[in-house]
């Protein structure tokens, strides 16, 4: 066991993980989990590194990359799992130990209705600025059909976050003044998004948080798509790092992500690139579920002829895509009469996108 807070067995691995395992070991000792450097989370979450301190180090490492694998694998449904190992958001999340990864599995759950939606909001909001990204669809979403869920997962949300007063009464004040040491350092210029550009630039604070704010509005107001609002708001986020674009993994083909991604980490190597390189990953994703929603678009336009309605189809998406051919050659009543059958079939297997039950909807109209 180390002799310190700070001791750790290695240097190149694991560098987030060391903060988690030392904060664990400074909640189980007595003290507050802000005096490790680098323990800027939240108390819920200071506290549940405890868990992780009653191993050794290594031990504990090697079992949350073992997790982390295995929710990997998990989220990709088994396939094209190892592609993504190579994205570097992903990469980085394996290397250092970070667990941005456990907030992306979470997120799977969110469409799914009762506990398992609100186990995960409480997991994402674990950490804050993963929250920031994956939960607003949702919530605006609750907020419009269903506010009692909405409410019901605000007040376990909420409840679980205070149980770390019954541990430490203080601890809420020595977060926020943890909070305040982060903020006047320089984590902003790693910010996958617009707010990087004020970076010794305070002058640029309150017209970046106009933007951001128009931004949200518009991601909320007016995109309909969950992956295209979590690439919308990736680019408002006010605090996080470039690693954080590991939500949007798989949301745009791996032939395009993992090279556009190595190269946003080797621009924002490069500082008189960095603003470029960091917002690259948010930028192609968005830019791909752009050209493929207008795609969409033009196939269920009646007035626009077969020619100019159809398009090539994009790869990674054929999962979606497999049946929309059949479904283009129906009438409109049979097609009206498959999405209905799709949307019924998505609702009870929990699938957040009813375009994937369409191939069941059509075999099921056809029998």
């Amino acid at each position: 066991m180390p002799t310190n807070l700070t001791d750790f067995p290695w240097a190149m691995f694991g560098g987030d993980f060391k903060v988690y395992w030392n904060t664990g070991v400074a909640v189980l000792r007595g003290f507050s989990p802000y005096i490790v450097p680098g323990a800027f989370y939240p108390p819920l979450t200071s506290c549940l590194f405890g868990l992780l301190a009653l191993l050794p180090p290594v031990t504990a490492y090697v079992l949350w990359s073992v997790a982390e694998v295995v929710m990997l694998v998990h989220v990709l449904k088994g396939r094209r799992a190892f592609a993504w190992v190579f994205f570097y958001p992903i990469t980085f999340l394996f290397l250092s130990g970070n667990m941005d990864l456990l907030a992306v599995w979470a997120s799977q759950f969110l469409g799914r209705k009762g506990w398992r939606s609100i186990a995960a909001v409480v997991l994402i909001c674990l950490k804050p600025q993963m929250a920031f990204v994956l939960l607003p669809f949702w919530l605006w979403k609750w907020a419009r059909e269903d506010r009692g869920h909405l409410l019901r997962a605000g007040l376990v949300t909420a409840g679980v976050n205070l149980l770390p007063l019954a541990i430490r009464p203080s601890i809420f004040g020595e977060w926020l003044a943890a909070l305040r040491i982060f903020n006047t350092g320089g984590n902003v210029a790693s910010q996958p998004g617009i707010w990087q550009l004020t970076a010794g630039r305070p002058d640029l604070v309150v017209p970046i948080l106009a933007v951001s704010v128009l931004i949200v509005l518009v991601a909320l107001l007016v995109i309909r798509g969950e992956p295209m609002v979590r690439a919308v708001m990736l680019l408002a986020l006010p605090a996080g790092h470039d690693y954080d674009s590991s939500t949007l993994m798989s949301q745009a083909p791996a032939w395009l992500l993992i090279p556009i991604s190595w190269l946003g980490a080797y621009l924002s190597w490069r500082t008189e690139a960095t603003v470029i390189g960091h917002m690259l990953v948010p930028i192609t994703a968005l830019a791909w579920m752009t050209v493929w929603h207008l795609r969409d678009w033009r196939r269920t336009m009646p007035d626009l002829p077969d020619a100019l309605r159809t398009m090539p189809d994009p790869p990674g998406q054929h999962e979606i895509d497999a049946t929309s051919a059949a479904f283009l050659r129906l009438s409109q009543q049979e097609a009206e009469l498959a999405k209905a059958v799709a949307q019924e079939i998505a609702r009870a297997t929990g699938l957040t996108d009813w375009r994937l039950a369409l191939g069941d909807a059509i075999t099921k109209l056809g029998g």
